[in-house]
């Protein structure tokens, strides 16, 4: 018979390391989505519980049971997911972040050479 057999074939021992490595990159994906959905969570959080209170209140500090009801239950929902920021692999978070870096300088660089071509 022709074609590659898997199984019990000579490259029957590469489908493990191949599902294992695909495993891997879908368990980082997965980290990485919720690493950036988090943060952009607490982010906008925290932006959004200084605008409360410079657009509706008077001072600088809430000016009712309403809006502070709202702005310790935004400050916990923050707390609570950067609690689970933190608890995401040291190493995992480095390629996380070096990754976001790379981005950044290829976008920087692609603008670059765009205005260079025009």
């Amino acid at each position: 018979p022709g074609g590659v057999f898997f199984w019990g074939g000579p490259l029957s021992g590469l489908f493990p390391v191949w599902a294992a490595a695909a495993e891997v990159r879908r368990n980082f994906a997965k980290c990485e989505v919720i690493y950036y959905v988090s943060a952009s969570y607490a982010e906008a959080h925290t932006h959004a519980q200084h605008e409360l209170v410079e657009y509706y209140g008077v001072s600088a500090e809430p000016d009712s049971l309403e809006m502070a009801t709202v702005l310790l239950e935004s400050a916990r929902n923050v707390a609570t997911i950067s609690a689970a920021c933190e608890r995401i692999q040291e190493d995992v978070l480095g390629i996380i972040k070096t990754n976001l870096i790379a981005e950044h300088i290829l976008e920087i660089e692609h603008q670059y050479m765009y205005h260079l071509v025009k």
